[in-house]
């Protein structure tokens, strides 16, 4: 657990001498990857951090670090240090700096872009504006367009991830549509958007010592981060399941975050859930001073079925497991992608179930604007639960739920002529 053996590793110690905390961990230098913690501080009663004992203030005169090696390969021995020691591990979730607030630095629960690496914040700078998105006001149904796409067959997103069912089982497939030229600095084309149907996940991998961006577009996903691929007895998850919602962006950095798995949690139509599809955008690039250049991403085979745990000495997997390359492929063009959907969606849109669906989708969506509407206004003071407005949104809802009932249960009737008018009073 804490050697490997007969293995090239990378082992690491953290000495903080301000916080009198020392850490050791192997693999990514992350505080998140730490194996071994001694806390020799304590709190005196002026507030300020002492050592426990006298004996450890020798930590504060290091000048120097050496490592000794009895046997093998002196040529694997390689020492490096850094000026800085291992404290908290930058968050994975990334907010704009307007939205950062005290708590977020206190809680450490959010990083923003300026404390990330250069590359990060060159990536970031590209797809975190306000018009990347997935639907625009030339395709507003693009997302709906993909996920009824992906889950019909004969339609052209069902058809590509079947194709690609003989290299994964099917639910570990997922759509790379790659947007702009191989820039030569990525493990593949840069800017991917990727497509994950409900109940479908990838393998865990890793990313070539890559930086990467993610922004979801679309839908949920939800992040499992490993400690590592290539650990005896497989990779451990080194922190609670991430869950990315629309418009919410994550980073990957040589050292943080590096080893993933992403899934769809959302359940399929066929099994009862809401069959929903997530879109992400990812985006990467290789450090400015990567020399090398590995241009695949490994990943472990039907790693779906592994139980890892967060703990250090169970992995989940009873032997380590195998590992293969991945090269980053592309299964169609954006431009070519788009237009293809927006033809599939265009000629459903002429069928009466298209009508039928669109109309369900518009009066959905005119409702929970409303309610939204109503709910800020509720909260702003402006308008009282028991004005005219607010019983008026109140029926309105009630409407729109018996109606769910009636559509669930194949009768249809004036509920959408009444919901109309009751939106035009309210809106009164």
């Amino acid at each position: 657990m804490y050697l490997d053996v007969n293995r090239q590793t990378t082992y690491w110690l953290s000495i903080d001498c301000p916080n009198g905390i020392l850490k050791y961990g192997k693999g990514y230098m992350s505080s998140n990857l730490t194996l071994l913690e001694a806390r020799l501080k304590k709190l005196d009663e002026h507030g300020c951090m002492v050592w426990s004992e006298e004996t450890w203030s020798f930590l504060e005169k290091i000048k120097e670090v050496r490592v000794l090696q009895t046997g093998g390969d002196m040529r694997a021995l390689s020492v490096t240090t850094r000026t800085l020691p291992l404290v908290d591990a930058p968050s994975p979730y990334v907010l704009p700096d307007y939205r950062i607030s005290m708590n977020d630095l206190e809680s450490n629960n959010y990083t923003v872009i300026a404390n990330l690496p250069v590359e990060c914040q060159k990536l970031y700078a590209n797809v975190a504006g306000p018009n990347i998105v997935l639907n625009t006001p030339d395709f507003p149904a693009f997302g709906r367009a993909i996920e009824r796409s992906v889950s019909t067959e004969g339609c052209l997103g069902y058809t590509l991830l079947m194709r690609k069912a003989g290299e994964f089982n099917l639910t570990q497939t997922y759509l790379r549509i790659t947007l702009g030229s191989h820039m030569v600095n990525s493990p593949g084309i840069p800017y991917v958007l990727e497509i994950w149907p409900a109940g479908h996940y990838s393998p865990i991998h890793e990313h070539a010592d890559s930086f990467a961006i993610i922004k979801v577009l679309y839908g949920t996903i939800n992040a499992f981060f490993y400690d590592s691929i290539v650990n005896p007895g497989g990779p451990r998850l080194i922190m609670d399941k991430v869950e990315l919602k629309t418009g919410d962006i994550t980073w990957i950095s040589p050292q943080h975050y590096q080893v993933h798995q992403l899934k769809n949690l959302s359940k399929r139509k066929e099994d009862g859930g809401e069959g929903t599809v997530c879109c992400t955008l990812q985006c990467y690039q290789y450090a400015y001073n990567d020399k090398i250049h590995y241009e695949n991403f490994r990943y472990i085979p039907n790693s779906s079925n592994s139980s890892p745990t967060s703990s250090p000495n169970d992995s989940g997997y009873e032997s380590e497991p195998d590992m293969m390359d991945f090269q980053p492929n592309s299964d169609m063009s954006f431009g070519v992608f788009k237009a293809a959907i927006r033809r599939e969606w265009e000629e459903y849109m002429t069928t009466d179930i298209g009508r039928k669906e669109e109309a369900e989708y518009l009066t959905a969506e005119k409702a929970k604007n409303l309610a939204a509407a109503m709910k800020g206004l509720k909260a702003e003071g402006e308008i009282d639960g028991n004005s005219a407005a607010a019983k008026k949104a109140a029926e309105l809802a009630d409407i729109m739920a018996r109606r769910e009932r009636m559509v669930e249960m194949g009768m249809e009737g004036s509920m959408e002529a009444r919901a109309e008018a009751v939106m035009m009073e309210v809106g009164k």
